[in-house]
């Protein structure tokens, strides 16, 4: 499938959005649910960021300017699913650290959205939320989106 950076950047926007409409006024709708679509969101923010560092609109114009085993590894394994993995080759600890944001990633919060275990955690309700963390996660999320989305 070839997806191109406005698929991913409405996808990572929608995602946003319906995660904080979940959490609802009082934070408490569906706390699992909203990491969840927030872990998808950064998921597409992140590549979207891959294809604005490679200069392309599609991800199959990129499959053409990664190494094939590094596209895979993105696109089409489980690793395109684990934020650690993305956000390192986007390049997000540089992006954070030339607004001095750095810290945004090095915190609890971080470490939560980032467990390996996610999103299939999530997914199958594996794993609970509390909705302060959920909260917390979707803050964090809708920063992190924006700034990828820049």
């Amino acid at each position: 499938m070839d997806v191109g950076k406005k698929h991913l950047e409405k996808a990572a926007r929608e995602r946003t959005r319906t995660a904080r409409e979940l959490l609802g006024p009082t934070g408490n709708k569906a706390p699992l649910t909203a990491c969840y679509l927030m872990h998808t969101g950064m998921q597409c923010a992140l590549k979207f960021r891959l294809l604005i560092q490679y200069g392309v609109t599609t991800t199959q114009k990129l499959r053409s300017r990664l190494p094939p085993e590094v596209f895979e590894r993105l696109f089409q394994s489980r690793h395109g699913h684990d934020l650690m993995t993305l956000s390192d080759y986007a390049k997000l600890r540089r992006l954070l650290d030339a607004r001095q944001m750095r810290s945004l990633i090095q915190g609890r919060v971080w470490k939560r959205m980032a467990e390996p275990s996610r999103p299939y955690s999530l997914r199958y309700g594996v794993e609970s939320v509390p909705v302060g963390n959920a909260q917390d996660e979707v803050a964090l999320g809708e920063l992190l989106i924006k700034l990828l989305l820049e």
